[in-house]
């Protein structure tokens, strides 16, 4: 297949490309700016996915057979301080994905990067499945929520094999340190070489689940090759970890012990991301995690040092 991948340049994007390569597919890739595009991409376009005609002009030129939507604002600090920009990019963005492959490739597949936090906070451990209710809490939950529900609604509306991942938070070399592991793993990478003292953190109590980024990648992957249109697919491990485990882990990699200090700008109330029940993607695509967590920290605190 020719699979067409937006925000190509991302974390993601990298890893994406490399497993779809991998599988033997050809990738075209569409994304701001041609300066962080992966290797092996067949064909690249440039544009913003807000710009609706450039995206249907992206489209018509690359005629995909799939496409993998990962292009949006990720960062929900981001929706915090820029709502409108970020609502904007994440469900007016996916619109016009999905306008341009209804018009220009109708019988391409589609998947949504959407994400967990759609569920909310959990009234309960128990495993959250797909039929669950949606409860977005803030501005980034929100707008991921609109989105996966919209992909849902053209796979039915339309008919088209149209589906979404909500994928755990994933990790691994090259993350952006504004997420929570690598600027952990920069800041042990910078004790250990003695050029700092203090970890500046926010709530070490609160729990994710986390996972490594090739796991992640492998199930688009695999959902896109034999996924079923109109599903909503979780994505993620079967437990949570304290964010301060990570930390933890990160300094006895490194053979350090932090003085820690609390960051008020940083902290936010204790909550738990849910645990997802996976029996769906196993059992249509007999994806599971393969990656311990344990190595793939061992693999971003490497990175950091570097």
């Amino acid at each position: 297949m020719i699979v067409l991948i937006t925000g190509i340049g991302g974390f993601v994007g990298h890893f994406l490309t490399r497993e779809l390569l991998a599988a033997g597919h050809q990738v075209a890739g569409y994304d701001l700016t041609a300066g962080n595009t992966p290797k092996g991409v067949k064909q690249m376009v440039i544009g913003s996915i807000t710009d609706g005609a450039a995206v249907i002009g992206a489209v018509a030129a690359i005629a995909p057979d799939a496409c993998i939507h990962l292009a949006g604002i990720a960062s929900p600090p981001a929706g915090r301080l820029h709502p409108e920009m970020m609502l904007s990019t994440n469900i007016l963005g996916t619109a016009h994905i999905l306008e341009a492959l209804r018009e220009k490739a109708p019988g391409a597949r589609f998947l949504l990067a959407s994400t967990a936090y759609v569920y909310g906070t959990p009234p309960a451990d128990t495993p959250v499945g797909e039929s669950a209710p949606l409860r977005p809490n803030g501005i980034y939950a929100v707008s991921k929520a609109a989105a996966d529900l919209m992909t849902l609604a053209y796979a039915q509306d339309y008919s088209m094999h149209a589906m979404t991942a909500r994928a755990a938070n994933h990790t691994g070399p090259g993350q952006n340190t504004d997420f929570v592991v690598p600027a952990f793993a920069r800041q042990i990478a910078s004790l250990a070489a003695g050029e700092e003292h203090t970890i500046r953190v926010g709530n070490l109590d609160s729990e994710r689940s986390f996972m490594d980024v090739r796991d992640v990648v492998r199930a688009y992957r695999l959902l896109i090759e034999s996924g079923k249109a109109g599903k909503a697919y979780n994505v993620a491990a079967p437990d949570r970890v304290r964010v301060g485990w990570i930390l933890e882990t990160l300094a006895g990699i490194a053979g350090v012990t932090p003085r820690i200090e609390v960051d008020p700008a940083k902290f936010r109330p204790t909550d738990r991301t849910p645990v997802l029940d996976t029996a769906l993607i196993n059992r249509d695509t007999g994806w599971r995690q393969q990656f311990a967590l344990s190595e793939t920290l061992r693999e971003v605190l490497h990175a950091a040092r570097t």
